[in-house]
């Protein structure tokens, strides 16, 4: 993992670097990470959503991202982006006027998973971070094209995005883990569970709309693991300390 010290970015490692996206990437991120999620995140399958639906998601938090300052991507030696993790400050407001509706059973099973869970019920902090910037944050969604599978890029991805928080002196940060290898990233970056949604249990609009989901462990099986896997999402969180702290 990369240590947490004072970010520094363009961060070059090996033969690919890390920096911050700008608008000149918008577009194809936005395509990265719509393909990445249609063809792997267990809702989206399930669904049997477009990625064109995701990739207009993913551009709408892109946009945001930039303007929060909290957006990474992974590029390779000739400057193309080949990975992206999108995040926001929690205090940021998004318009999801123009989202597909096919989305909505989806996000209604994330909303009630953060609002059930007793870390965000019970914490005034995470409540106030919803109108003071820079308190809280929530990692939405990484992803990598074709090519660039396999390599830890996201793993990465999120190690930086670690060190910037902390270094901007977040509180903490929020993610909601759909797949098993999100939660595998995650509990090996010790972030705590908070909550967690069976996908057979969700019902939106009275349907059962995920009960064909059949989580198995995809993780390599030469990994000893210690995530309980879970069919269905996960909430989870990470506090950090400032950087004068460390």
């Amino acid at each position: 993992m990369i240590k947490r010290v004072h970010m520094s970015l363009p961060l070059y490692i090996t033969d690919k670097y890390f920096d911050f996206l700008t608008e000149k990437d918008i577009n194809k991120a936005s395509k990265i990470l719509g393909k990445s999620f249609a063809n792997a995140e267990p809702m989206c399958t399930e669904l049997k959503l477009p990625a064109d639906d995701l990739t207009g998601l993913a551009k709408i938090f892109i946009e945001q991202s930039i303007k929060d300052g909290l957006n990474l991507g992974c590029f390779d030696q000739d400057g193309e982006i080949i990975g992206a993790l999108i995040t926001r400050d929690m205090s940021t407001e998004i318009d999801f006027s123009n989202v597909s509706e096919t989305l909505t059973p989806i996000f209604a099973l994330l909303e009630h998973l953060v609002e059930s869970s007793p870390f965000w019920s019970k914490s005034d902090t995470a409540n106030l971070a919803l109108t003071q910037q820079g308190i809280g944050a929530e990692l939405f969604m990484g992803g990598v094209c074709e090519m660039a599978r396999n390599q830890g890029i996201v793993g990465q991805l999120t190690d930086i995005l670690e060190a910037l928080l902390t270094e901007r002196k977040y509180t903490y940060c929020i993610a909601e883990a759909t797949s098993p290898i999100t939660q595998h990233l995650l509990e090996k970056r010790q972030w705590e569970k908070s909550n967690h949604i069976l996908y057979p249990d969700f019902k939106f609009t009275n349907e059962n709309v995920f009960s064909n989901i059949r989580i198995e462990n995809t993780i390599n099986k030469d990994i000893k693991l210690k995530t309980d896997f879970i069919n269905g999402a996960t909430f989870y969180t990470k506090t950090f300390d400032s950087i004068t702290d460390l």
